[in-house]
């Protein structure tokens, strides 16, 4: 039985030479594919969404570098916490939402006995109830936030020190960063 085959005629390192012949030209001939997205018209910082004045970065900056930028608002919490908690405080701003990425001072005693003796549960309804109070210093709804109650811990020599930590939660999806 005499069949056609193309290695018999050209043998088998002519075939190979004429396949990738053929994948050469019809990649030169067919229209490039780029994996490179085209720039949009409008620039990144016409579409972050965030308050006016502030500028995406990670770093927090003191409030006092940025203080012409920080809202009326904040400012006035600024003030009110201060006038509650004493004057030795340091405040650094979230300069992405506008609210305070840390707040720096002596602490803030909560309890008589600084905490030893208070629970998880008890630290979570203060702690809450301080966020309800500083809105603007959080910029994260309140029923966005779910205690984590493994990574919050009762710390310090003598117990005396509470890290309460929560996660934001947004539809049911945790936020990560």
């Amino acid at each position: 039985m005499n069949t056609f085959s193309v290695s018999r005629i050209l043998g088998a390192r002519s075939a190979f030479v004429m396949a990738l012949i053929v994948a050469v030209g019809v990649a030169v001939t067919t229209t490039p594919v780029f994996a490179i997205r085209t720039p949009a018209v409008e620039s990144l910082n016409t579409r972050v969404l965030a308050p006016a004045g502030f500028v995406a970065t990670v770093a927090p900056a003191e409030l006092s570098t940025v203080i012409e930028e920080v809202s009326a608002e904040t400012l006035a919490a600024v003030s009110a916490f201060e006038a509650e908690a004493g004057p030795d405080w340091r405040f650094y701003v979230d300069r992405r939402s506008g609210g305070m990425a840390l707040v720096e001072g002596r602490g803030i005693a909560w309890t008589p006995d600084n905490g030893s003796q208070v629970s998880l549960a008890a630290f979570e309804a203060r702690s809450r109830q301080f966020m309800r109070r500083y809105p603007s210093f959080f910029r994260v709804p309140d029923a966005q936030l779910v205690l984590d109650a493994k990574a919050s811990v009762n710390v310090g020599e003598l117990g005396t020190h509470w890290n309460v930590v929560y996660r934001q939660v947004v539809g049911g999806v945790p936020v990560e960063g």
